[in-house]
């Protein structure tokens, strides 16, 4: 019921924000409109899982490499088939407990209920010949910090992660999962199914195999500790909610992922780093930022994209769909992978963090307003490919200092760079015509020798007028 009830909720603060969202500045407001102090640095909170996070991706890689085999007296055995045993019973004094794939001549196949219960253990390896982890199988295991599975729940049906720990469904993950567990590594598998870990709070880092293609819907939903995650290098589909209040959660890669569900990342507030393939859902569908985070429309952006994201690295797309970030006023960093061909219509619409930015060689056209109102931008580099800038785009940069047009542009449109007014040099290269009030109000900028260039009114401070010659 509470989760119904949040998702509820936060579609009706969706509605109810809509009186306090303001319109998209006119040209004729920007004008005026304060200055935007840019985000720097971290929060504490964020600093402080920020140490988390090189700290558990430190841990996981380490994890088990420097322990050998757990001798065979450690358990007490029992056959299931032809050179098969299952764990009944572990009877050693180890803190770190490395299960070998055989012993003896059989392999161990299953580890039965009550296995672990009530040991002592810090550490538990469970090797892929497992086939069948038993309900209950390390109930009591209250000591319990690491464990590497090979897959979530019994292997079979019961695919959420308190089963082997005695819950008989997610819903009771809180009170059956120790509260000493901080890491699990999952060794194989295809996917991780709905409300797999959901409300499992102790988890610190989760590491998932280069297996897995899917994550399903709230399948980490109120993980409240995990800070690191390794989803592997094939998830295609992350489904709605999967990570939501994940509140410590400070970066995570959906390099590969094709499908990205509503409010995937919800209420991430400590949120600093964040990769992924597609803006919002998928490249037909919900084009905008805030979908993965809540947000019923790009108008919202602003209201569910949490504060503390700095870092959006884009990889594998061919574009950055028309108002994809608008609004997103603290994310100062933008990595934009080859590959990408166009800017939409105000894609970066008021992007006020936002310092530099690369454009990889790839992109061929910007559209109107993409950078309107980006008032901390200094510098642009437009690569070797543009060949078309909109109206507008540049529109307020004020702290944009030096601009060099690629040889590939004819034309400078309307109010491209109005209100730049920090600009004191700009290179033409084969701009034929500059439209009218371009670089109006650019009133740092070196007039130049615009020879040969055909330029429409409200451009005096561009045009270097012929010097005047005595008789």
């Amino acid at each position: 019921m509470k989760r119904i009830f949040v998702v509820c909720l936060a579609l009706l603060l969706a509605f109810a924000c809509v009186g306090c969202i303001q319109a998209p500045v006119e040209e004729s407001e920007w004008e005026g409109k304060e200055e935007f102090v840019a985000a720097d640095g971290m929060s504490e909170q964020v600093a402080n899982n920020a140490a988390k996070y090189e700290e558990y991706k430190s841990k996981v890689g380490l994890a088990f490499k420097q322990n050998g085999e757990s001798d065979a007296s450690c358990f007490e055995l029992e056959a299931v088939g032809e050179n098969e045993v299952r764990i009944v019973k572990y009877i050693g004094e180890e803190s770190i407990v490395v299960i070998p794939e055989r012993i003896g001549d059989a392999t161990v196949v299953a580890i039965g209920e009550g296995a672990f219960a009530s040991a002592t253990v810090r550490a538990v390896y469970v090797p892929d010949s497992v086939k069948s982890v038993e309900k209950g199988a390390f109930a009591g295991a209250s000591a319990l910090v690491t464990l590497r599975v090979p897959f979530i729940g019994d292997g079979g049906e019961n695919s959420h992660f308190g089963y082997i720990f005695g819950a008989d469904s997610h819903e009771y993950h809180a009170v059956k999962v120790p509260a000493t567990l901080e890491v699990v590594i999952v060794g194989a598998g295809d996917s991780v199914a709905e409300n797999a870990f959901a409300g499992c709070k102790s988890l610190c880092a989760v590491v998932l195999p280069n297996t897995v293609k899917s994550i399903g819907k709230f399948a980490f939903y109120e993980c409240l500790r995990l800070v690191y995650t390794e989803l592997g290098g094939a998830v295609t589909e992350v489904g709605s909610y999967a990570f939501g209040y994940c509140s410590t959660l400070f970066s995570i890669s959906l390099a590969s992922a094709e499908r990205v569900g509503f409010g995937a990342l919800y209420s991430c507030g400590s949120l600093y780093s964040l990769t992924l393939s597609v803006v919002g859902e998928s490249a037909e569908s919900n084009r905008f930022f805030g979908h993965i985070f809540g947000a019923e429309s790009a108008d919202y952006n602003a209201n569910f994209v949490p504060a503390s994201l700095r870092e959006v690295n884009l990889v594998d797309c061919n574009e950055i769909p028309d108002r994809a970030f608008a609004g997103c006023a603290y994310i100062a960093k933008f990595a934009l992978g080859e590959g990408i061909e166009s800017v939409g219509v105000r894609a970066f619409y008021s992007c006020r963090s936002l310092k530099s930015i690369d454009m990889p060689d790839s992109v061929i056209s910007i559209g109107d307003d993409a950078f309107f109102g980006c008032d901390n931008l200094e510098a642009i580099d437009f690569g070797a490919g543009i060949t078309d800038i909109g109206m507008q785009a540049f529109y307020g940069c004020r702290s944009l200092k030096s601009v060099a047009i690629p040889d590939k542009v004819t034309e400078i449109k309307s109010s491209t760079f109005a209100l730049c007014e920090s600009l004191s040099s700009v290179t033409l290269g084969g701009v034929k015509l500059v439209g009218k009030d371009a670089f109006k109000g650019c009133t740092s900028l070196t007039p130049i020798d615009c020879s040969g260039i055909e330029v429409a009114q409200g451009n005096d401070c561009l045009v270097k007028l012929p010097e005047e010659t005595g008789e």
